[in-house]
């Protein structure tokens, strides 16, 4: 008999049904000797792969879910790159030994290389219930440089076999991104999540012990048309062969490196989810809730570039703009570990190498030096923009680093970036030579013919309203982050620079300011010999000036978004332009001529969150129909441009940019509402009417809340503690006691603590410094301690029980009050405080 089954397996798949109801079968594995195979395969049968070793030694099926992934002529195998060549160890012709022991497989005697570096290696499968470990044990003859080697090199079946692979540092190898032969993309990335968006499989590759050596992983798309996905285990990171590039035509992506003599050993855990299950996003009405996961996981995270280097353009060009402010926005929409934490260990990495000692944030990253200023690029690729110095990279940075602080609540991490804020800030600051509050560009005059912002090639000069916005809007966040860290000294001192500022923007122009009464909209910058510029619509300097709020006239905004409005819908436009009307000539590069053409009024989507911000007080419809169009452009074209055409409005541009995403951000945060704190979860929803039922499942600090968004009521879930209200509110929640901050309060004002964990609602009616009143219902009976915030101390207080008064209570030292009940099952209370 060739087909040798251990008596365990018997070919049959034996069922266990697992508390809870879930059906799982028992690993399953048979060894086939005359063809010199093995399966096996895991217990949930989601996962199976054959070992062949009749010809040295290779996986030559990977099966998931029944579908084959990979190339059978290459499959997956171990390789090194010595002079050239590569040496696999399917090649071999030596013969491995297996042994079957239970569920798993030991494979020995591997060997691949030249006969001058024979590398060893044994494998170990063991089936699991959902998953298969891949234990590899190898031993390295001597030290030798190698061009490069892959304890494992995997060869998809096509470059279309997965959409991408989501990495463990938040970026994505996106494979529509790999369409020429040889194109490859490289990271310093251990874990691999890929998924199929066509028929909804998840497969992860994720190595569980690395035994502190480091990882690096290869993507190529291969002439025959398949995707190789390779992975180098060394003692050391590994580094970019040409120059800091992670994207080349050609898959020798590193340089050559040491391989060291003696033992070296891994485990990879293999296994397989469905996409809607682990990218469940909720019940989303009114958007396709598929689109916006896709977007997401694709071009939002395609700014990525690798381990600490976090961008919104992309791998492909290499370029990181410092002075753009929605890496944090992103993290926030993303709600992924990986990436979160790789934003803060950028700007770590961008505090050490790109702020120089006078606060000066370097603009920009690239791979190579071609965008740079003369005699500014650094070592680690950072430098100044050859179009100018752009200052938004100063409140930028700011601007970021508040956010992520309340995307994580880290405060060790916060003081490791407070005196470089300041610095950044302060540099800024002293850029007041006529001590009108607003801060002047480096260059002075439009014909200087350099830019001073985002928008490089138009030639913004010394008095800049975009820049200076975006002032407002850091000193503003950045004051609050002083406080929390108990510096009030310096807190006092950004809020009053930004309402210096904020005074000055908004005078006429004829008084010095950046307001236009006649047209009705802000222009954009003033040169330093007095003369106008920019007095087109430009829709950054609108959107930040509103969005910030340095704006908070209400009729002028309504003026501004009006006549956008009208502006948009005489040309059908799917989202908004970077100006509604032409530059004269002589302020931009000729590159922006004749209109509309690139920075002069062509379509760029990164500035859609701020343009949803801005439109959700206003009119949230207005924001929703621009977050559909763009949804729905990404349906037809991934999003996967710079910029688009202000006629056609088709795409245009190589530097694929990664905040075209930003329309999702302005969704979560503008509609839906969502706005992490440092110390809970914000809710402050725009709401249309379709959207109205929508559930979130919402992911922040490794905790998954349910939000369900009513037009009239909205409510967060989580540990089987439900909090409601008609109202914006915050929420934190733990296991056994639930915080509710009244509006934008950062301190809580109600704390409801319980003994048993179970479900408990609380409706909060109505919240006032001195009169508060809610509800609570309990599934079943438990007591229930609740503590009253803020109040008067020493005050007496009447509590209310179901409209019957108890006794009255006195306010402590600290301005709690104390009123604990015991709540039977089923029963609703409903509890008031006044004076």
């Amino acid at each position: 008999m060739n087909d040798r089954v251990r008596p365990r397996f018997l070919f049959a798949i034996v069922f266990l049904v697992l508390q809870g109801g879930t059906i799982l079968a028992e690993p399953f594995l048979r060894h086939n000797q005359s063809e010199r195979t093995v399966y096996i395969q895991s217990g949930d049968t989601h996962l199976g792969l054959r070992i062949n070793y009749s010809k040295g030694c290779y996986i030559d099926r990977f099966m998931i879910r029944n579908t084959q992934v990979i190339d059978t002529d290459n499959g997956i195998s171990s390789a090194v790159k010595i002079d050239s060549h590569w040496h696999l160890s399917k090649d071999e012709s030596n013969a491995a030994s297996i042994t079957v022991k239970g569920n798993s497989v030991i494979v020995e005697d591997i060997s691949y290389g030249p006969e001058t570096f024979k590398i060893n290696e044994s494998w170990t499968f063991t089936a699991t219930s959902d998953a298969i470990d891949w234990h590899i044990q190898r031993t390295i003859p001597s030290d030798r440089m190698v061009d490069a080697a892959a304890n494992s090199h995997w060869e998809f079946a096509d470059i279309e076999t997965w959409t991408g692979a989501i990495l463990d540092n938040g970026a994505v190898a996106w494979s529509k991104l790999l369409p020429e032969n040889f194109a490859t993309f490289g990271n310093h990335a251990a874990k691999a999540l890929f998924w199929n968006h066509s028929n909804g499989l998840c497969f992860e590759v994720n190595p569980i012990e690395l035994n502190g050596r480091h990882m690096a992983s290869r993507f190529t798309h291969s002439p025959k048309g398949t995707l190789v996905f390779a992975q180098a285990l060394t003692d050391d990171p590994v580094k970019t062969r040409v120059n800091l590039s992670r994207f080349l035509i050609g898959d020798s992506i590193w340089k050559p490196f040491t391989l060291h003599r003696g033992p070296q050993s891994m485990t990879y855990r293999l296994s397989v989810s469905q996409l809607e299950t682990r990218f469940d996003l909720g019940d989303f009405k009114g958007i396709n809730e598929d689109s916006v996961r896709e977007i997401l996981n694709t071009i939002a995270r395609y700014g990525v570039i690798d381990s600490k280097l976090c961008g919104a353009n992309g791998w492909r060009t290499g370029y990181i703009c410092l002075h753009e402010q929605w890496f944090a926005q992103l993290a926030m929409a993303i709600q992924d570990e990986n990436y979160t934490r790789n934003v803060s260990e950028t700007y770590d990495h961008f505090r050490d190498h790109a702020v120089q000692e006078d606060g000066r944030v370097l603009a920009r990253f690239k791979d190579n030096s071609v965008d740079a200023m003369r005699g500014t690029y650094t070592e680690e690729g950072f430098y100044e923009a050859q179009w100018g110095y752009l200052l938004d990279s100063q409140p930028d940075y700011v601007m970021v680093v508040a956010e992520q602080f309340h995307n994580t609540g880290d405060l060790a991490w916060l003081q490791g970036q407070k005196k470089t804020c300041e610095a950044a800030l302060d540099y800024m600051l002293k850029r007041d030579s006529d001590g009108d509050g607003l801060l002047e560009m480096v260059n002075s005059l439009h014909s200087d013919q350099q830019g001073s912002d985002w928008i490089d090639i138009i030639w913004a000069a010394h008095e800049n309203a975009l820049v200076n916005a975006e002032m407002y809007g850091a000193m503003i966040l950045w004051a609050e982050i002083e406080e929390i860290l108990g510096d009030h000294k310096h807190a006092a001192r950004y809020r009053e620079a930004a309402a210096k500022l904020k005074n000055s923007f908004n005078k006429d122009i004829e008084d010095g300011g950046f307001w236009n009464s006649k047209r009705k909209w802000y222009i954009y910058w003033r040169d330093k010999d007095d003369s106008l510029h920019g007095d087109n619509l430009v829709i950054p300097v609108q959107f930040t000036a509103i969005g910030y709020g340095v704006c908070d006239d209400e009729s002028r905004r309504s003026e501004i978004l009006s006549t956008l409005e009208a502006a948009m819908q005489k040309e059908n436009l799917f989202s908004w332009p970077l100006s509604v009307y032409p530059y004269n000539r002589e302020e931009g590069g000729g590159g922006n001529f004749p209109f509309p053409n690139y920075e002069n009024g062509d379509i760029f989507l990164p500035w859609a969150e701020l343009g949803t911000r801005s439109y959700a007080h206003y009119n949230a419809e207005i924001a929703l129909k621009y977050i559909k169009n763009i949804i729905r452009q990404y349906e037809k074209d991934g999003l996967a441009f710079q910029r688009y055409a202000r006629v056609s409005q088709g795409g245009l541009g190589d530097d694929i940019l990664g905040g075209n995403s930003m329309a999702i951000v302005g969704l979560y945060r503008n509609i839906y509402g969502i706005q992490p704190q440092y110390n809970r979860l914000y809710l402050e929803p725009h709401l249309p009417a379709e959207l109205d039922g929508t559930t979130l499942r919402y992911k922040m600090r490794n905790m998954e809340y349910e939000i369900r968004l009513n037009t009239t009521q909205y409510t967060v879930t989580r540990n089987r503690f439900s909090l409601s209200s008609h109202n914006p509110f915050g929420v934190d929640i733990g296991s056994d006691r639930l915080e509710y901050f009244q509006a934008k309060s950062r301190k809580p004002s109600l704390r409801v603590e319980r003994k048993n964990a179970y479900p408990l609602r609380i409706h909060i009616t109505d919240f006032d410094h001195d009169t508060s009143a809610w509800s609570i219902h309990c599934q079943k009976s438990m007591t229930v301690l609740h503590t009253v915030f803020n109040l008067t101390p020493g005050k007496t207080y009447r509590v209310n029980i179901n409209s019957e008064a108890t006794e009255d209570r006195t306010a402590d030292r600290q301005g709690r009050l104390l009123i604990p009940m015991t709540v039977d099952s089923g029963q609703e209370i409903r509890i008031n405080v006044s004076p």
